[in-house]
């Protein structure tokens, strides 16, 4: 419950009283995505090591920089970190850091060349 209500502090920061469409919004994506226990705590790990981290909010928010999410949830339903997306593979968590580099190689690729053709 306490994290629960956490997160809507960090929602209501970052958005306001709007963010219950959010909140429906992310008990959806929650039933989407599986992440396992063992994986969560790592991505977890990183991010409380990281500086853009607000452990009283428990969100990715210092001063201008970060996302704003709620950690504990974003690390449940997103692929890679904002600071993977922003600055690349040397910085946070990304879905496919446990692959070996050739792979996660591949994997970047792939999803670039997705990106482009959408374009």
């Amino acid at each position: 419950m306490r994290m629960y209500i956490e997160w809507l502090m960090v929602m209501y920061y970052e958005i306001g009283w709007t963010a219950f469409k959010g909140v429906l919004r992310g008990l959806l994506e929650l039933r989407k995505h599986k992440v396992g226990k063992a994986e969560w705590f790592r991505r977890m790990r990183v991010c409380m090591k990281c500086p853009i981290y607000n452990a009283r909010l428990r969100s990715c928010r210092t001063g201008s920089m970060g996302c704003g999410c709620y950690v504990p949830f974003s690390n449940l339903v997103k692929k890679e970190c904002w600071g993977r997306e922003k600055y690349g593979e040397s910085f946070g968590w990304g879905w496919d850091d446990m692959k070996p580099a050739g792979i996660r190689k591949l994997n970047r690729l792939w999803n670039h060349g997705k990106k482009n053709q959408k374009q």
